[in-house]
């Protein structure tokens, strides 16, 4: 039985994701030019912002933080706080959204959702390739 992938180049799936979603963000643009008064467009254009906004952030954070066994506390902490500014801020934009429309507020939950669904086909679709080709990547002991 083959090990399963464990040490995967994040940075790269969130560059990667990031692409696409800018790809998707362009086209909600596209069409917001022609329909500036459609809430259901305005509240993915929020949604996918937001989103990779995000992503982006996760990505700065955890390549900043060095995991060391003395540091665990602080880098506990530090991811911990980082996720809940984060969480805060969806949060935010989520009940300002809700004030003006609920199906802007349901597009903006489906643009945020989309970011990570991107990122999961992203991740999912390395994996499928790495199997195929027979690149089982080994987990990396200290």
């Amino acid at each position: 039985m083959r090990g399963l992938p464990l040490n995967l180049p994040f940075k790269k799936f969130v560059r990667f994701t990031l692409k696409i979603s800018a790809v998707v963000l362009a086209v909600v643009s596209l069409f917001l030019i022609w329909q500036t008064g459609n809430y259901l467009l305005w509240g993915l254009f929020v949604g996918l912002g937001v989103g990779m906004w995000n992503l982006y952030f996760l990505e700065k954070r955890l390549s900043g933080l060095k995991p060391d066994k003395s540091l665990v506390p602080k880098f506990q902490l530090a991811i911990g706080v980082s996720s809940l500014v984060r969480i805060f801020t969806v949060i935010a934009v989520l009940w300002a959204v809700s004030r003006i429309s609920l199906v802007m507020l349901i597009a903006t939950a489906i643009g945020i959702i989309a970011v990570w669904g991107i990122f999961a086909g992203v991740v999912a679709v390395f994996v499928l390739k790495s199997l195929r080709a027979g690149k089982v990547l080994k987990a990396k002991v200290r």
